[in-house]
């Protein structure tokens, strides 16, 4: 998530500072926190990090989280934008399916070295055929069963 004005990011449990959420990290503040559901910017009061507590912090390792967290706040800035998210993987951080689909078919799919046959549903336009001899194999004609049963060639690339 990328934090602008704060308003739509959850402080505690949205992963907005770092690889895990606050509540993972600051357990202990978490559950003093009078409004643990609060959004940032809920926690900002003039610039400067507010917090509403159910009881008094006792010191100890409460004490040590609430300096380890106001440290790492430091570094955080509000801004007037509104929040929005980013990817990683689009250069420009932006999202999209097909993006996400290229990148697992890259990452995840078989590489064939036979290049893929596409079929094409014609209709009743009339076209002039050269051959009905199958284009794969040379061997039958060209024949959905022939290609998907009979046709050794096309069998080897798709069979999985």
């Amino acid at each position: 998530m990328v934090v602008g004005n704060g308003s739509s990011i959850h402080f505690w449990d949205d992963l907005w500072l770092g690889n895990s959420s606050l509540s993972a990290r600051f357990n202990r503040l978490y559950h003093l926190d009078s409004v643990p559901n609060g959004s940032i910017v809920s926690k900002v009061d003039n610039g400067n990090w507010n917090f509403s507590w159910t009881r008094d912090n006792a010191g100890g390792r409460s004490q040590q989280q609430l300096s380890d967290l106001l440290e790492l706040l430091g570094t955080s800035n509000l801004s007037d934008k509104i929040d929005s998210w980013s990817c990683n993987i689009a250069k420009d951080g932006s999202f999209t399916v097909k993006e996400a689909r290229e990148r697992i078919d890259r990452n995840h799919l078989p590489s064939f070295q036979v290049d893929t046959i596409v079929f094409l549903i014609v209709g009743t336009y009339p076209l002039d055929i050269d051959s009905i001899v199958c284009p794969v194999c040379n061997n039958g004609v060209e024949t959905h069963d022939h290609l998907f049963f009979d046709c050794n060639v096309a069998r080897d690339v798709w069979h999985c």
